[in-house]
């Protein structure tokens, strides 16, 4: 959403854009502001030290919960309440408005990015949880996008990097890949809802390489035309059907259908490098050995996977050379790796943790 201020600081509504934003955060805080309140987000306190001073011989997690819920709320959240209090008096506020409560307690987690994490919680707002709760944020394990049977796997995955080792992990992705080679291809088939497929499918629109759009201030602005992966995998199934004379069998994919689509190795008879379909592909099409299941497994599958082995150094497939020298390699590739990514805010964490 794009907005601007005018001299009364009021927000206009230039209506709706493309992009959707749940809220405008302030610049590197978890605050965020909402009907005029400044609201609170999560933040996360490590008290691995104060876990392995105060209760070292404590191994037990449901114990080790306890105390530090005691602890959260009767040392940290009486401090912070008193550091609330200071702040008001020094702003000369009527009252302090401001509190804080203890939200999680987290054994390990794993923060691939903002608002995009996966925690082991024993304890939920005061929820207890007899036996830990994955809480998974953001990732392509809650995204409809994907497959379901990859979102299962990708959660059984990531709680093996959470809780097991290396070795577990590179067993479970080995006989998944079995799996998912395996599988129809309406199981492993990207989803998609479809939209604009009247407007992309127009000859004289899909021969341009630019179009007028009015922009958010109201200026004509050329951009550059792009087609929608599950757009072109659509309108390509929709071809064939035309083409090869199946509509007698097979109906139309239109706005609103509910599709899946699968990369294509090239070159292949249709041209294309993406298929879709409804329900089934038809074998009329007969492009079923050009389905490239492999670049798909990577790309929905292993690639979201080695966002997160990547920071304690595994990987998902046998090395030879890091088998040799083990720990050694893992760190130096670990190190490496952090360098490529520059800026890129991401880290691993497996403590004791507050939110």
């Amino acid at each position: 959403m794009n907005f601007k201020l005018n001299d009364d600081f009021e927000v206009i509504d230039l209506g709706i854009q493309e992009i959707d934003v749940y809220d405008i955060e302030v610049e590197k805080t978890h605050n965020f502001f909402g009907n005029n309140i400044c609201v609170h987000n999560s933040t996360y306190v490590n008290i691995d030290e104060i876990v392995k001073k105060r209760w070292p011989d404590i191994t037990d997690p449901q114990k080790l919960t306890d105390l530090i819920d005691e602890f959260a709320d009767n040392d940290l959240g009486k401090y912070i309440q008193e550091c609330y209090e200071q702040l008001a008096k020094y702003m000369n506020c009527d009252e302090n408005l401001l509190d804080m409560k203890r939200e999680c307690i987290a054994e390990s987690f794993i923060i691939r990015a903002k608002k995009n994490y996966i925690m082991k919680i024993y304890d939920a707002e005061k929820v207890r949880y007899a036996e830990p709760y994955y809480k998974m944020m953001g990732i392509e394990v809650v995204r409809t996008s994907h497959p379901i049977m990859v979102r299962d796997a990708l959660e059984h995955a990531l709680k093996i990097v959470i809780d097991g080792t290396q070795s577990e992990l590179r067993k479970f992705v080995a006989a998944f890949k079995d799996e998912f080679m395996n599988a129809p291809l309406n199981k492993i088939g990207s989803p998609r809802g479809v939209t604009d497929i009247n407007k992309y499918s127009n000859k004289d629109f899909s021969a341009k390489e630019y179009e007028m759009i009015l922009d958010a201030s109201g200026k004509m602005i050329k951009k550059k035309v792009t087609i929608p992966i599950h757009v072109t995998a659509s309108i390509n199934y929709n071809k064939l059907i035309s083409s090869l004379k199946l509509s007698n069998r097979y109906e139309y994919i239109r706005n609103g259908s509910k599709i899946k689509f699968l990369p294509l190795i090239e070159p292949n008879p249709l041209n294309s490098h993406v298929i879709g379909f409804v329900d089934i592909l038809p074998e009329e099409f007969n492009i079923g050995n050009y389905i490239d299941k492999e670049s798909h497994f990577k790309k929905i599958f292993l690639s979201p996977l080695e966002t997160f082995t990547v920071y304690n150094g595994w990987t998902l497939e046998e090395n030879t050379l890091l088998d040799l020298f083990g720990d050694s390699v893992n760190i130096a590739t670990s190190m490496s790796t952090q360098k490529s990514l520059g800026k890129k805010k991401k880290e691993v964490k497996q403590t004791s943790s507050l939110f």
